[in-house]
């Protein structure tokens, strides 16, 4: 198991993204990407590539934790104990039922990520399997009784050339290019 640390955007109390109490700065987001590269680097080690003290690091750490910046997770590598077959499943669910049929994807061990979309489909569930008949059992059998389910399209996916646990937190001119 390897062990990163995943950027989370808070929410304010109208339920907006990217308000968060505590603003972070340039010297956050460089402690934030080494960690994002490698989930247990000693503080030493960040004081040493950010040019701080080993205390500095220790308080906005410590910080950033508090605040629910950043959470340290985790990640199984599927493939590696089993579940090589990754698939993306886009759902229109009938609006009405929305939350019943939420709450029943979210249940299911299968799923990996489950998110609300615009668009064609409302819903978008990531999954992985040990084998294509598995998925199948799991479209046919799991998915298609639950009410509300309208429609799905399913994508296998063949090769992940960049994962979510990859992402670096933008910086500098990387940061002032998206919010352009």
């Amino acid at each position: 198991m390897t062990l990163f640390v995943r950027f989370v955007i808070i929410e304010n109390e109208s339920g907006e993204e990217g308000s968060t109490a505590y603003q972070i700065d340039e010297t956050d987001i460089k402690i934030i990407r080494l960690l994002q590269e490698e989930g247990r680097r000693p503080n030493v080690d960040i004081a040493h590539n950010v040019g701080i003290s080993e205390a500095t690091v220790r308080k906005r750490l410590n910080r950033l934790f508090s605040e629910g910046i950043i959470e340290v997770v985790g990640m199984v590598a599927p493939a590696r104990v089993g579940l090589p077959k990754e698939t993306i499943i886009f759902l229109q669910v009938e609006l009405a039922q929305l939350d019943e049929v939420t709450a029943k994807l979210a249940q299911m061990p299968e799923t990996r990520s489950l998110r609300y979309t615009t668009g064609e489909y409302d819903m978008v569930l990531e999954a992985f399997f040990p084998s294509d008949e598995a998925l199948l059992q799991f479209l046919t059998r799991r998915l298609a009784p639950i009410t509300g389910i309208r429609r799905t399209a399913t994508a296998h996916v063949l090769r992940a050339i960049k994962r979510v646990e990859e992402w670096q937190l933008p910086l500098g001119e990387e940061r002032d290019q998206i919010q352009e």
